[in-house]
């Protein structure tokens, strides 16, 4: 995944995203249980460090390691990124 990218901030951050239990993880409506698609957009709420001594900076290039948790909540966004 990648960081999002507003005006004042680039997207320079990559996110490694741990998603336990994936095949009971339904992100869109009509999707099966576990389905990403490359290019899908979410709204991602809730996620946790996975490596906190890990964290990088906001430069480019950088990867910060996260898991997802039972209260991770996962909305799918319409239109292009």
């Amino acid at each position: 995944m990648k960081d999002a990218q507003t005006n004042r901030r680039p997207a320079n951050r990559v996110a490694k995203v741990t998603v336990w239990d994936v095949l009971n993880l339904t992100v869109a409506e009509g999707r099966k249980p576990g389905e990403f698609k490359e290019g899908d957009r979410y709204l991602v709420s809730n996620l946790m460090p996975n490596q906190p001594n890990a964290w990088m900076g906001r430069e480019a290039g950088s990867e910060i390691y996260l898991v997802a948790r039972p209260a991770t909540r996962w909305r799918m966004l319409k239109g292009d990124p």
